[in-house]
């Protein structure tokens, strides 16, 4: 399955509660992260790779103490990351003076945020999430 802008809904649908975290891949030349979930107590596990992703954040300090487990998965209200990449494109420009370069297209990204059951906090944004069960 896919998910895009136009779909995002979807992501209710798919049940990441609990399932383990084996593994996050991040391809910087294919803006591409990949996830690996085992889920103990649904019948699938998962592969989440996020597509041309275009920004992405993590902590990992164990706020609640030490665990792996995703206790949820949702939209992640990007208004604030767009604005601080919009101002960071701004200040880049100006400092390569002479180019002309168009303004950053955001159409079609999205962010989706994983809350770990450590208290950490993965954020994504990207075009596409690929959901594949296996």
């Amino acid at each position: 399955m896919i998910i895009s802008y136009k779909n995002l809904h979807e992501i209710e649908e798919i049940n990441l509660h609990d399932a383990y975290i084996e593994n996050i891949i991040y391809n910087l030349s294919d803006k591409k992260i990949s996830i690996k979930l085992e889920s103990e107590w649904e019948k699938n596990d998962y592969n989440l790779d996020f597509l041309k992703v275009l920004y992405y954040e993590m902590t990992c300090c164990d706020f609640w103490g030490s665990g792996y487990n995703v206790i949820c998965w949702s939209k992640l209200d990007t208004t604030e990351i767009f604005d601080k990449l919009l101002r960071l494109e701004m200040v880049e420009n100006s400092r390569s003076r002479g180019t002309s370069q168009e303004s950053m297209d955001l159409f079609e990204f999205f962010g989706i945020e994983i809350l770990i059951n450590s208290g950490d906090r993965l954020k994504i944004i990207c075009k596409s999430i690929d959901v594949n069960t296996f």
